[in-house]
């Protein structure tokens, strides 16, 4: 049981992982966009 949590917990970390990655780069790009 614990094993499979352990799994569980890598594929949700990897999953926000690249939820994160997305918005970084959105948040770049809109930065990018935007003349200080």
């Amino acid at each position: 049981i614990q094993r499979n949590l352990q799994i569980r917990i890598e594929e949700h970390a990897k999953y926000l992982e690249k939820m994160f990655d997305q918005q970084n780069r959105r948040m770049n790009c809109l930065k990018k966009s935007e003349p200080e």
